[in-house]
């Protein structure tokens, strides 16, 4: 939920749970189906950044440092 409000594809927690409810937010190539979803080191291979996407126009490329 975090991530979606900072990246400014959410104003607020509980708009990023309706996204996420909705089906409209992927992690990769992923659909998140959980709101209590946790990135972890799993999602992210070596040399490699996370994707995240809401919808078909909105997306972002997180990097970890």
């Amino acid at each position: 939920l975090a991530l979606l409000v900072k990246t400014g594809f959410a104003t607020t927690n509980s708009e990023a749970r309706r996204l996420i409810r909705g089906g409209g937010v992927l992690l990769n190539t992923s659909i998140v189906l959980e709101e209590t979803r946790v990135i972890s080191e799993g999602d992210l291979k070596p040399g490699e950044r996370l994707t995240l996407a809401v919808g078909k126009r909105r997306k972002a490329l997180v990097e970890f440092g």
